[in-house]
């Protein structure tokens, strides 16, 4: 698929690999922190590259929320539907999952907020 912004074509073929590539998916105690983390790390990675690449036009917040939704939350959330049925439903403790922490660091990129 191609991407477009303000008529120009943007090049993403350096892109990072696909997320199912190298992703240990579960240790032995079927825990699948490894893969979560493993997961982030991917979609920080893919992030920072379209961040670089889009940094001189500075997208509106629209453009990067179909970023978001279309390419960088796929990775993140890629084999969600095993790890995230079997995760510890701990709410208290939700916002320091891996996926949380990035979504996160998203909006904190998205609304400029650094803190």
């Amino acid at each position: 698929p191609e991407l477009w912004f303000s008529r120009r074509k943007l090049d993403l073929r350096d892109t990072p690999a696909s997320p199912w590539t190298t992703t240990p998916w579960s240790t032995a105690s079927g825990s699948f922190t490894l893969a979560m983390n493993a997961l982030r790390d991917k979609t920080c990675r893919a992030f920072y590259a379209i961040k670089n690449r889009l940094y001189k036009i500075k997208p509106p917040i629209q453009i990067w929320l179909k970023i978001f939704d279309n390419v960088i939350k796929p990775i993140l959330l890629y084999g969600s539907e095993v790890w995230g049925a079997l995760m510890n439903h701990k709410y208290k403790k939700w916002d320091e999952s891996p996926t949380e922490r990035f979504h996160l660091e998203f909006c904190k990129h998205l609304l400029q907020v650094h803190r």
